[in-house]
C-alpha cells in the first residue's frame, strides 16, 4: 500500500513540458522584418518599421519613407 501512495504522490508532481513558442506568421525579409504585416527595414532607425506608423510619429508623408530611412534604390 505504501508503494502505491508514493507512486501516486510522485506522479502528481510531474509537470507537463512548457508549450512550444508560437512562431510569427508571414513572410520575413533579410532583416527579419515581417513584410506580410507591412514592416520594412529602416536603416536610419536600425529597426523594422511600418511606413505609415513611422511617418505619423516622426512627421513626414508615408510615401517619403525611403527618403527618411535613407534606403538606396537599386
Amino acid at each position: 500500500m505504501r508503494a502505491l501512495t508514493v507512486a501516486s504522490i510522485v506522479s502528481g508532481c510531474v509537470t507537463a513540458p512548457p508549450p512550444t513558442p508560437v512562431q510569427p506568421q508571414g513572410d520575413r525579409d533579410a532583416n527579419d522584418c515581417n513584410v506580410a504585416a507591412g514592416y520594412q527595414w529602416c536603416p536610419r532607425t536600425g529597426s523594422c518599421q511600418r511606413p505609415a506608423d513611422l511617418a505619423t510619429r516622426v512627421g513626414f508623408a508615408p510615401e517619403s519613407f525611403a527618403g527618411y530611412c535613407r534606403i538606396k534604390r537599386q
